[in-house]
Order: structure tokens, then C-alpha cells, then sequence
């Protein structure tokens, strides 16, 4: 074993064609027979591991903290995690073998493995930090990987080589590190395509960002203007060959980065106005949904970088190009079949018994739970994994975004309210019926109703009008009135009840004055959420005040609401609503309990 090992690696360390790490792990892997169960020898093992690692530039690091992590990993039933390859493998023996490896190797490609490993897990392993020679090998070889471009894939010589300054930075070598400087820039110059975003600009983010890098005049010049030339080509709408709007970008927010620490203002605006212009082009030839989406971003650069009426620009352009967005929307439609017999059961059920009862069993049941919809979810993702990784945008009929949506496991909140409001509207239909057969069997009135909501001390007598008026709206089938009239009062209700719990419903404004607190800033109040508990404050929230659900407060309060949107089902969860406050009693002390 031993000779083919040594056989395998004087084949790489004379050839003649780049190649990576996982071409020596492969090579080397091939020497064992796959079915062989026996304990590898220790070179076979430390070999293979040693280039099956998978490098971890990004600032929190691999699992272990280091720049090397598992190539693969996996959360096993019991909660454990099985790793390859393993830092738990990695043994004293192991690093002894890789350092001298990192001495005797030629190729810049294995020594730097070999010197990174050993440097890298020695503060792991043996608790204590590696020979400083191990970090002069590693950068020197990348260096040399860098000048030779003997590795097979430039965007992995550009990680390297930021790793190689980072380290040269922590151990203070400054002559290596000037060394670095001058190869990268040499680097760039080599590889760079305007095509490929990932191989240029690494030299101004590593380099010309950092104070700890010392550039000469010279090359902070070289650096600025050969991304100003790129952004010149990039973004010339007319050069159909050269014109790409997101190399724009790049090009044209590393400048703005620059710029805006060397106080140039003019030019921040300069380079952003280009980036802006070549976006600004490409979107009128694409659907509106694209342009919009497209556009939004170049808004929010604007506003990161001060420029307010450029952005107030594109807004403008935006809301022009949002109502053509329902043009490229596709419908989906759910079908699903209910017996006659099947809703009369339901309906039946709901209103069995007193009034009084009916009433809470109809509020109770059609209250979405939280946690039925999150297990929901969850059961709905491993059967569909795909649909739940990629961020959802909520958009309005205008095609203005309201709201987004993010991955499950990162934005479970936002997936629970899209849940919930999903689960409100395909039960309308149920929540129609059981109120039409409600209202029939007990004959229920707006002054009924009004009496049953004066048993809770959340409504002020002196607007029993106002809801009256509302209710009776709402009976004759004039939703618009209804609407516009309860929720304010439905809003009411929430206030007294925080102001009840001992809540206080005010905030300091900015001109020292005091604003009421918002309907979603009062729903949220934990005071609300243990009186009515989560699911009645989550399921208010996606009503009237959450922006991923039906938002009715802020849509109809800002004139949004379309006149389609003012229905009987809108009518009908408000109401419900009411049902839900009449429910609200306050609890005597025990002086009067006695």
C-alpha cells in the first residue's frame, strides 16, 4: 500500500495538467478496495482524509470553528451527527504525518493542504498551536499555486488566497503578506473575465478594503480604475456582447463602497446612476413582474447609499409597471368536494344546543390553531422539500410587494401566517353556512348581538350606535358600510382590553408628544396574548394587521382595498371577531367572589 501511495503522489506532484484536492482523494481512494472492512493503514487514511476536507471561507467558519469542515454531514434519530471526514479522526500521528508531507511535497497544491491541515486542527488536536513554519509553507505555496495557475479551478485559488492573507495578518508577517498583495493583483490581471463574476473584484474586496493591507498609490489606482473600466463596459446597454447589468452591480457597489470612505459623493452617484440606468434599460424589455423585481433592488441600494430622490425615481417606475404584474401571475386552483349531507352534518353540530353555547362552539372551532398548522407544515415539507427552500414574495394588485417570505427553516413565523391565511379562506365557505343556519335558528339581530357584546367589558356604551350601525350593515348585505364601520371598533376593543390587563396604549412620538400604539403593536403585547390567548392574537394579527395575511385594518384605513375585496366572507371574520370578543369577561377579585 504504502508504494502505490507513494507511486500515486509522485503522480501528482509531476504533472503537467491542473488539478484539485478531490483529484488526489479520489486517486487515493481507488488504491483501497471498496468492500475491504479491515482498519485502513494510517497513510492510506491520513492521505485520503487529508483531501476530502472541504474549505470554509465564510466568517463563522466550518462546524469545528476552522477553516476546514466536514465534505459531508447528517443529524442521525438519535440527535447525534455522522460526519466524513471527521475531526474526531484526526489524531496526533495524523498531524506529525501531514507536517512532514508539507515539508517533503513540491507541488504547491499538496503542500498547501498538507501545511493548512496541520495548522489549522494542531489547536484541536494537541491543544496547542501548530510550528509557525506550517503558515509559511501554506502561503508561500499559494502564492505559487497563483503564479504557476496550477490549480484546476481559479474561483478555489481566489478562496485560498483570501485565507492566506487573513492568516498572514494574524501571524503580523508582512513581507509574505506584501507578497500576497502583488500575486493576487497579478492574479486577477490573469484570470479576470468580465463574464464571470466571481473571478474579478476579489483583489479590491481583499485588498483595497482592508487597512491592515498596505497598497501603493500605483496600486490603488490599478485596482479603482480597472473596475471603473468594467463598469464603463458592463454597463453600455448598446454593446449587446459586453452588456451585463449584474456585472454592473458589482462593479458599481464596490466602487460606491470606495468612494463613499474616501467622501466623494459625486462619484457614489455616479457609478450607482450607471448601475441604475443599465437595469433601468434591461426592464423595459422584460415582463413586469421580472423588471419590478429587478427595480426593487436597485431602490434599495439607492437608499443604502443616501440617494433618496433616485430612488423616489424608481418607486415612480415601479408603480407604473405594477398593474401589467397580474398579466404574468398564473392561477392555481384547489378542488375539493363536500356532500350536501356532509355540510348540513357540520352546520348542525355547530349550532346544537343554546344560543349561548352555539355561539362559543362556533367561535372555538373556527379560531385557526398555531400549532396544528406549524406540525402542518412541517409533515407538508417532508413530503415537499422544494417548496418550502426558496423565499415567497407577496405582492399586491398593483404589484407592489408587501411582504416577504422565507425559507422554512428561516422565516417559520411568516409560513405559519401564509398557513393560517390559507386555512381562512378555504373555511369561508364552512363558516357561511354554520352563520346563514346561526342567525336562522335563533334569530339573531343586531340588538341581540349588542347585548351579547355589552356582557364583556371591552366596548364603550356610548358607541353601541356606531356597532349597531355597523351590524345592521352587515345583516343587509352592504359589506362596505360594515367594514368601514366594526373594525375601527374591533381595534377599540383590543385597546380597552390592554389598557384593562394594565397595559399602557401610549407611545412617545418624536416631536415629544404621545401616539396611540398601533392595532399590530397592541396584538403583539404580551398583556393581549395571555388574555386571549396565541392562537385568538395570531389569528387577529393575520386578519387585520399583518401584511403576509389579509391585513383588512391597514388595507381599507390606507384605501387600498379593492371594491371586490368588501364581501361577505371579510364581513363574515369580522363578525366572527365579535363573536370572539363577546367571549371576554373580566374577573372579579375575591372580595366579590365571596
Amino acid at each position: 500500500m504504502k508504494e502505490a501511495i507513494k507511486k500515486t503522489l509522485f503522480g501528482f506532484e509531476n504533472a503537467t495538467n491542473p488539478f484539485n484536492e478531490h483529484d488526489v482523494s479520489e486517486a487515493i481512494r481507488k488504491l483501497r478496495d471498496k468492500d475491504d472492512k479491515s482498519e485502513p493503514p494510517m497513510e492510506w487514511l491520513s492521505e485520503y482524509m487529508a483531501f476530502d476536507f472541504y474549505e470554509d471561507s465564510s466568517e463563522e467558519g466550518s462546524l469545528w470553528g476552522t477553516y476546514f469542515g466536514p465534505i459531508m454531514s447528517a443529524r442521525n434519530q438519535d440527535g447525534t451527527v455522522s460526519e466524513f471526514p471527521s475531526i474526531n479522526r484526526v489524531t496526533t500521528e495524523m498531524l506529525n504525518y501531514w507536517s512532514e508531507r508539507a515539508k517533503q511535497a513540491k507541488h504547491p497544491v499538496l503542500k498547501t493542504r498538507y501545511a493548512s491541515l496541520v495548522w489549522e486542527f494542531s489547536k484541536h488536536v494537541i491543544k496547542k498551536s501548530s510550528d509557525i513554519a506550517m503558515a509559511h509553507i501554506c502561503i508561500d505555496s499559494i502564492i505559487e499555486m497563483a503564479k504557476l495557475l496550477c490549480h484546476k479551478y481559479e474561483c478555489d485559488v481566489i478562496q485560498k488566497m483570501n485565507y492566506a492573507v487573513k492568516l498572514a495578518i494574524s501571524i503580523n508577517d508582512k513581507t509574505r503578506l506584501n507578497k500576497l498583495r502583488d500575486a493576487m493583483i497579478d492574479f486577477e490581471d490573469k484570470v479576470a473575465d468580465d463574464s464571470k463574476r466571481g473571478l474579478w473584484g476579489f483583489s479590491f474586496d481583499t485588498l483595497l478594503m482592508d487597512k491592515k493591507v498596505r497598497l501603493s498609490d500605483g496600486q490603488i489606482a490599478k485596482i479603482v480604475n480597472t473596475i471603473e473600466e468594467r463598469l464603463e463596459r458592463v454597463s453600455d446597454f448598446d454593446n449587446k456582447k459586453s452588456f451585463d447589468p449584474f456585472a454592473s452591480e458589482s462593479a458599481a457597489t464596490r466602487l460606491a463602497q470606495y468612494y463613499r470612505k474616501q467622501n466623494r459623493p459625486n462619484d457614489v452617484k455616479r457609478v450607482l446612476l450607471k448601475y441604475g440606468n443599465a437595469f433601468e434599460k434591461i426592464s423595459e424589455e422584460a415582463s413586469a413582474l421580472l423588471a419590478i423585481t429587478w427595480l426593487q433592488k436597485v431602490e434599495s441600494v439607492y437608499m443604502d447609499f443616501g440617494l433618496k430622490d433616485e430612488a423616489d425615481q424608481i418607486l415612480n417606475v415601479i408603480r407604473q409597471r405594477g398593474p401589467d404584474v397580474q398579466k404574468d401571475m398564473k392561477p392555481i386552483t384547489l378542488e375539493t368536494e363536500i356532500s350536501h349531507e356532509e355540510m348540513e352534518n357540520y352546520v348542525n353540530e355547530m349550532i346544537d344546543g343554546k344560543i349561548s353555547t352555539a355561539m362559543a362552539r362556533i367561535v372555538f372551532h373556527h379560531i385557526p390553531k398555531k400549532d396544528e398548522v406549524t406540525l402542518q407544515l412541517k409533515d407538508l415539507a417532508k413530503e415537499h422539500p422544494l417548496s418550502f427552500l426558496f423565499p415567497m414574495t407577496i405582492q399586491d394588485h398593483d404589484g407592489r410587494t408587501i411582504a416577504h417570505i422565507g425559507s422554512l427553516d428561516n422565516d417559520l413565523d411568516g409560513h405559519i401566517v401564509r398557513g393560517i391565511t390559507q386555512d381562512i379562506q378555504f373555511t369561508s365557505i364552512f363558516l357561511r353556512n354554520v352563520l346563514l343556519k346561526f342567525q336562522e335558528k335563533f334569530s339573531v339581530s343586531s340588538d341581540s348581538i349588542i347585548v351579547e357584546l355589552y356582557k364583556s367589558p371591552l366596548f364603550m356604551k356610548e358607541k353601541a350606535d356606531i356597532i349597531k350601525r355597523g351590524l345592521d350593515a352587515y345583516f343587509g348585505g352592504d359589506h362596505v358600510v360594515a367594514i368601514h364601520l366594526l373594525i375601527p371598533q374591533i381595534e377599540g376593543a383590543i385597546r380597552k382590553l390592554l389598557e384593562l390587563t394594565g397595559g399602557t396604549t401610549y407611545k412617545q412620538g418624536r416631536s415629544g408628544g404621545y401616539f396611540l400604539k398601533t392595532f399590530d403593536e397592541m396584538l403583539r403585547d404580551e398583556r393581549i396574548v395571555l388574555s386571549i390567548g396565541e392562537d385568538f392574537a395570531f389569528y387577529l394579527r393575520v386578519l387585520y394587521t399583518d401584511p403576509r395575511g389579509w391585513n383588512l385594518r391597514n388595507n381599507v384605513c390606507h384605501g387600498i382595498s379593492l371594491p371586490k375585496q368588501f364581501c361577505i366572507q371579510v364581513t363574515d371574520r369580522i363578525f366572527h371577531t365579535l363573536l370572539l370578543l363577546c367571549q371576554v369577561r373580566e374577573l372579579k377579585n375575591q372580595e366579590e367572589n365571596r
